[in-house]
């Protein structure tokens, strides 16, 4: 199995994650839904600069290093 597919996969669980907290609250109007639950966590600002400090890190080691694979 190479990194690639792997990759893949872990997106693929990513988005039916998302899908499936959709359809639950959806159903269960009480549950907080993906949107609320963001903007519940980043409401305070030291929370909304580690989001965007980690969003920078992961990004920056992701894709904007690479893997080497395509060297």
């Amino acid at each position: 199995m190479t990194s690639r597919t792997v990759t893949f996969a872990g997106y693929a669980v990513i988005l039916a994650l998302i899908g499936l907290w959709t359809v639950v609250t959806a159903r269960h109007p009480r549950w907080m839904t993906l949107p609320n639950a963001i903007t519940a966590l980043t409401r305070r600002r030291a929370v909304r600069i580690i989001v965007v400090l980690g969003w920078a890190w992961l990004g920056w080691h992701l894709f904007a290093r690479g893997s080497g694979a395509f060297k």
